[in-house]
């Protein structure tokens, strides 16, 4: 799966060793996608990804229909850039690798876009090996290695509802082991670029899914 796995990152990140192991004992309240809403928005998301020709901007299309089309549900949220805080639509996904069947490395994407074409992207991402973000529109991205982030999630809840059958046969989106209903309760202060600006996701409720791959073992 392709969800912004192929960055080279730095600045660990211990957060996301616990959540490998477990999920908070407060119970889930993400509910499930719209069938027609997701297909239908994963589809031109798939499609808007050839229509660029920004790298950063086109990861960021395809890592949200890939989220879509593993079942996340779409939400809502708050993201602020510099001292302008504006109201996304947001997908998030939280991917756990796993050898022989136990959990070993994870990482959390929450993507944030407004706009019908759409004009901005925001992506952050939180892997055992560093944080970094992405914000785009049609001018140019900026993609930004190193930056805090506080992650706390639900027990998992009822299983996804897969769309992968309905994906573009293009769609590097491969079925998971399992997926299941996941709310994060999640932030995130990231610079942006070489600026003096930040780029922050405040802390919030994210609705979004988790997902178990399966991985290959280490070599000896």
């Amino acid at each position: 799966m392709n969800i912004v796995r192929p960055l080279h990152l730095c600045c660990a990140v211990p957060v996301l060793a616990a959540i490998v192991v477990a999920a908070a004992c407060s119970s889930s309240s993400s509910t499930g996608p719209n069938t027609g809403q997701n297909v239908r928005i994963l589809t031109r998301f798939d499609s808007l990804r050839g229509t660029t020709a920004d790298g950063q901007r086109a990861s960021e299309f395809q890592s949200i229909a890939q989220i879509l089309a593993e079942g996340a549900p779409l939400g809502a949220g708050l993201i602020k850039n510099g001292a302008v805080t504006g109201r996304f639509t947001m997908v998030a996904a939280l991917l756990v690798d796993d050898v022989n069947g136990q959990p070993v490395d994870s990482q959390y994407t929450v993507i944030g876009y407004e706009g019908n074409a759409p004009d901005s992207v925001v992506l952050f991402n939180a892997s055992s090996s560093g944080v970094f973000s992405i914000v785009s529109d049609h001018d140019g991205s900026v993609g930004t290695i190193g930056g805090t982030v506080a992650l706390t999630p639900d027990a998992p809840g009822a299983a996804c509802k897969s769309f992968l059958a309905q994906a573009p046969s293009d769609l590097d989106a491969p079925a998971p082991i399992t997926c299941r209903l996941q709310t994060v309760t999640a932030s995130f202060v990231t610079a942006v670029g070489t600026s003096a600006d930040t780029l922050s996701l405040p802390n919030q409720r994210v609705s979004g899914i988790r997902i178990e791959t399966a991985a290959a073992p280490a070599a000896p």
